[in-house]
């Protein structure tokens, strides 16, 4: 698996957003909440998860709550994230919407403890191989499906596309996530596992690392009218700014996930249980027991 430098489809102030941010916890520091305030929010973090019945995560949290480090860092609109050196942030800046410390939700603060304890082991450990090609590039296909199947007659008139929009899906993932070389074996094969007779009838001459050049190679195979700015702004709306980071970079999309199904949280949109619950599920279940298996 591949670790992205930074984002295609969400930026911030100063242009391209990145996955890790390029800054040392000395600077960090400045952004810090009151120690009294860390302590408390640390402890209801611990409480809700003791509560939660899940012995496992409960361990999980134990063991790498320490080393997360609480601030309230505006300019970065993640609700998470690791610094250079490695060091995993929580980022309150997603609880501003709250009055006050005591009226944050104990299901919030677990889930964004939760989430920057996995972007770290995930990021750290690498622990997913191209065999999650299949599953991931599946249930993306599913939200596409979902989203621009219908309007783009891919449901009707036009289904003879959906073999197209498979392969171009499963060879983004490869590549863009994992880093597979796509020989035109590999394509070949790719083909075949996605119903495409006819390899040739697909433009490929694009840089599938690229988000962008992905969302273009849909668009300009005919498949669905797509842009980049279509589809960052359809999946706001539908999961929020927190989502998009999964469509690009695969420690984002197991954290995202993980912390989607913690139910009641308001922070990680529920939206993407319901594209396709088994696949989620599944992607949930593989996540998570990558974590409890990885983490310190």
């Amino acid at each position: 698996m591949l670790v992205k430098d930074k984002f295609e489809l969400i930026y911030d102030r100063s242009g391209d957003m990145p996955n890790i941010v390029n800054l040392r916890s000395s600077y960090l520091k400045s952004y810090s909440i009151p120690k009294s305030d860390i302590n408390y929010i640390k402890n209801v973090a611990l409480t809700y998860a003791k509560n939660k019945s899940d012995l496992q995560l409960y361990k999980v949290l134990g063991k790498n709550i320490d080393e997360c480090k609480l601030i309230n860092f505006p300019q970065y609109i993640l609700p998470g994230f690791l610094n250079k050196e490695g060091i995993p942030f929580v980022n309150i800046n997603a609880l501003s919407s709250y009055g006050s410390i005591t009226e944050y939700s104990p299901v919030d603060i677990y889930t964004l403890y939760l989430y920057s304890i996995s972007l770290k082991t995930f990021m750290e450990k690498k622990p997913f191989n191209s065999d999650m090609v299949e599953h991931i590039a599946s249930y993306f296909f599913a939200v596409f499906m979902k989203i621009f199947g219908k309007k783009s007659g891919l449901l009707g008139s036009y289904k003879n596309h959906i073999p197209k929009l498979r392969f171009l899906i499963w060879i983004y993932v490869a590549k863009s996530m994992f880093g597979e070389e796509l020989t035109e074996k590999y394509k070949r094969k790719t083909a075949l596992i996605c119903g495409l007779s006819d390899l040739d009838s697909v433009k490929q001459n694009y840089n599938f690392a690229s988000t962008k050049e992905f969302l273009k190679s849909v668009n300009e195979n005919r498949i669905i009218p797509l842009s980049e700015n279509i589809f960052s702004s359809r999946m706001i709306s539908l999961g929020g700014t927190n989502s998009l980071p999964l469509f690009e970079d695969v420690s984002r999309l197991f954290s995202t996930f993980i912390c989607a199904d913690v139910t009641g949280n308001s922070i990680f949109s529920s939206y993407w249980i319901k594209v396709r619950t088994d696949l989620f599920k599944k992607l949930v279940y593989l996540g998570t027991k990558s974590l409890i298996i990885h983490s310190k």
